[in-house]
């Protein structure tokens, strides 16, 4: 589970959470506005929060082998 203390990351320009069984991404990840690349591949996510579109800088989003419709 990801927690709060994580968004207060805001310098954070990767962040790979790749094979971590993950099945919810909160909407917090907003917070985290200079990301340019998330690894969120290998986890059982079913949707993605509206809230990553806030996420100007990113470049890359890997979502592969998730559950995903």
């Amino acid at each position: 589970m990801l927690t709060q203390p994580l968004f207060n990351m805001k310098f954070l320009t990767f962040i790979y959470l790749n094979q971590n069984n993950l099945i919810y991404i909160p909407p917090a990840i907003s917070l985290l506005e200079n990301l340019t690349l998330i690894d969120l591949s290998h986890n059982q996510l079913r949707t993605i929060p509206a809230e990553m579109g806030k996420l100007r800088n990113l470049k890359e989003l890997l979502l592969f082998h998730n559950q995903l419709r």
